[in-house]
């Protein structure tokens, strides 16, 4: 008797766990920043950088690219998270950085070219 009240105890808390709500989706790790060139930075984070095969976006706060005025760019993490991308960014800006894992976004996380840091406000 105690073998079954113990096994349907089990399958309740199961079924309530996964009825729970999920945590939040974090933001991604603030990547490091390569300037390219006058015009492009390489944002790039290893493993662990972003949820495993989320969709990282970035968008520049301060200027949009002349030769391609798409609102954000993006790209797919990897199996375990790594991400790199080319953007245009000129010196000064802020760049906003999200991921996008199913149906959830993160919160933004803001990065300055050319160092990463942000001046604080």
């Amino acid at each position: 008797m105690s073998r079954r009240w113990l096994a349907a105890a089990t399958f309740v808390a199961l079924v309530l766990a996964c009825a729970s709500p999920t945590l939040p989706l974090p933001p991604p790790e603030v990547p490091s920043v390569e300037v390219v060139d006058s015009m492009h930075v390489l944002l790039t984070a290893g493993c662990g950088g972003a949820e495993d095969l989320a969709f990282v976006q970035v968008h520049n706060l301060g200027h949009t690219d002349p030769t391609n005025p798409v609102y954000s760019e993006s790209v797919e993490a990897s199996g375990c998270g790594a991400w790199q991308i080319k953007v245009f960014a000129l010196t000064g800006d802020a760049l906003s950085i999200t991921q996008e894992y199913g149906n959830s976004v993160s919160p933004a996380v803001t990065v300055c070219v050319p160092n990463g840091i942000c001046p604080a406000q």
